[in-house]
């Protein structure tokens, strides 16, 4: 079987808010399509509740799909398809607020359309007509939001703005017969309506490579393959190759040494894919345990926005674009999973490791030299930038920091003033600095810190760069530190060795109780002992179809039903509202 796997991802369009007149919710993430011998599958999802229209129109042949509440940023786009079924996909911009979504097919296509959640999208399934070699006319057109199907409507001509000739006026057909219902299994369920009989399969589950082309003639080209498939959700080779370029970026930021640096790039090459399906399943579980960090989220990004010093909201999303290098609706969702991942670890993993007081007394006395110190101090610091500010701006930078001072004398949580607040590096570390040996400081500063004890706040002190506030996180005096001293540093010392090992064989559960596949060539360095991940080739369950003699056959039995004769007698009750036997109200 002829079958090639694409993932386009629809970059072109974001959510707006700056049209205040036409609310928009959503926006397309990614339209993902698959081409078989005999099914081309098309997967439009959207980042919200998704509402729409769908039509079919002739000379040329045609479906559209007006996805309401939906706008595009930039002109129309074209993806091409090229297959014995479709064309192309192409995406414009209808009217304010409204999406359109055209697919190009061959002539004699039949299509069905479903709409699944968690994600919102659509799935599109074009099939050639009757399955006959012969096409018959096309059909046409449905229109009704799922799952409540409506009677067959007119479509509206496609506007100007949408890059195809004009059509003329369609004439009416027959209405498609509406998509089965989607499975139900007890497992997590697939994103589209296919499943294996056991357990369930992403919809765009590739079958095994194709057939060697005819020679001479050129093959099918591959632009996105499919590596993983966890539960109802997959890992692409992009999302991979994406990783990647991200880890080594960062080990190239830390400069270290050829050797080193090759070290760390085998090990990440090794363990992406690992990491992309821990995050995977950890995500999945938050949703299991019905966790959510709306609220938080919300926070976090009001306070990037305050940082970033942009109160536009495009403007702000753009200089997210800029920073981040992707979408800022990816980027938020990126942050979400961050933010659901560290709660169920905390909940499931971090939560259930003890360490007593015990095991730390006990741990103290057999490594009593490891804290004996010279005189130091631990620093926190919330930077107020003055940089590129006239006078007025430096005195509003002084007052800010003085009234920061006051408040975290007054109490409040320095860590949160300093990543909510402060302009240096250390701010997203709630401006924790290392511990500081007498000679290290400027020597203003270390007279003004040593001799204070643990939560002391410095006044603002003037630097070339702004207004600087120091906090004295902890001091340690000169000699064998006593427990109490050291007892937090203690417990972290016990608490990191025994974090990885329950983490790891977290995951493994997980692992264990998912549905999870690996394609050959790809390994997942943190496979659970024993559980088979092999690739499986897509079992598809074709839809029941019912005639009218059935129907009348099945009405006929529930009829004789309900007409028994009553045991020891030749006595027949139909329970009916006419039958003597049951009278108003069931007396």
């Amino acid at each position: 079987m002829d079958k090639r796997i694409f993932l386009v991802f629809a970059g072109c369009l974001a959510v707006s808010s700056g049209a205040p007149q036409t609310p928009v919710e959503a926006s397309i993430r990614q339209i993902k399509f698959t081409a078989e011998d005999k099914l081309t599958r098309v997967v439009i999802e959207t980042g919200g509740r998704l509402s729409y229209h769908s039509a079919r129109l002739r000379d040329p042949d045609r479906i559209y799909f007006d996805l309401q509440g939906l706008r595009a940023t930039t002109g129309p786009q074209v993806i091409p398809v090229a297959s014995h079924l479709l064309k192309r996909i192409r995406v414009s911009q209808r009217e304010e607020g409204v999406t359109r979504v055209v697919l190009d097919v061959e002539p004699g296509v039949d299509f069905a359309v479903l709409r699944l959640s968690e994600p919102e999208r659509l799935v599109i399934d074009l099939r050639p007509a009757g399955g006959s070699a012969v096409p018959p006319a096309p059909a046409t057109p449905r229109a009704a939001p799922f799952p409540a199907p409506e009677p067959p409507a007119r479509p509206a001509p496609e506007p100007a703005a949408t890059p195809a000739p004009p059509p003329p006026a369609p004439e009416p057909a027959a209405t498609p017969a509406p998509p089965p219902p989607a499975p139900r299994p007890p497992e997590p369920p697939a994103p589209e309506p296919v499943v294996a009989p056991a357990r369930p399969s992403p919809a765009t589950e590739p079958a095994a490579p194709p057939p060697a082309a005819a020679a001479g003639a050129p093959g099918p080209v591959v632009v996105e393959e499919i590596v993983a498939k966890v539960n109802n959700e997959i890992v692409t080779r992009s999302e991979v190759e994406k990783y990647r370029r991200l880890v080594e970026a960062e080990i190239a930021r830390q400069q270290l040494t050829a050797e080193r640096t090759q070290q760390l790039l085998k090990q990440a090459d090794s363990d992406l894919l690992r990491d992309r399906i821990d995050q995977l399943l950890l995500v999945q579980k938050a949703k299991e345990l019905d966790i959510t960090v709306d609220q938080d989220l919300s926070k976090q990004m009001a306070q990037l926005q305050l940082k970033s010093g942009i109160t536009d909201p495009d403007k702000f999303q753009q200089w997210v674009r800029e920073q981040s290098g992707m979408s800022f609706e990816d980027y938020k969702q990126q942050t979400k999973d961050g933010l659901l991942t560290q709660e169920v670890v905390r909940r499931e993993v971090g939560g259930r490791i003890a360490i007593s007081r015990a095991e730390a007394e006990k741990y103290y006395e057999e490594h009593k030299n490891e804290y004996v110190r010279e005189e130091q101090v631990w620093l926190q610091e919330i930077l107020i930038s003055t940089k590129d500010k006239d006078e007025k701006g430096v005195a509003a930078a002084e007052k800010k920091a003085k009234d920061l001072v006051n408040r975290a004398r007054k109490g409040e949580n320095f860590n949160t003033l300093a990543r909510d607040n402060s302009d240096a590096e250390t701010a997203e570390g709630g401006g924790n600095l290392p511990a500081f040996k007498h000679g290290v400081l400027k020597k203003g500063i270390e007279d003004v810190v040593f001799p204070q004890s643990k939560g002391y706040v410095t006044d603002p002190i003037r630097q070339a760069n702004g207004f600087l506030i120091l906090r004295v996180a902890q001091r340690d005096a000169a000699g064998l530190q006593p427990f109490e001293a050291v007892q937090n540093e203690i417990m972290d010392r016990l608490y990191s060795p025994r974090m990885q090992p329950a983490m790891r064989a977290y995951l493994s559960k997980l692992r264990q109780e998912a549905f999870l596949q690996i394609r050959a060539g790809y390994e997942d360095s943190g496979a659970a002992p024993g559980k088979d991940t092999s690739w499986q080739a897509v079992q598809k369950l074709k839809p029941q179809t019912v005639t009218k003699e059935e129907v009348a056959e099945r009405t006929r039995r529930k009829r004789l039903l309900f007409a028994l004769p009553i045991p020891g007698t030749a006595k027949k009750v139909g329970l009916t509202s006419s039958s003597p036997a049951v009278g108003p109200g069931g007396k």
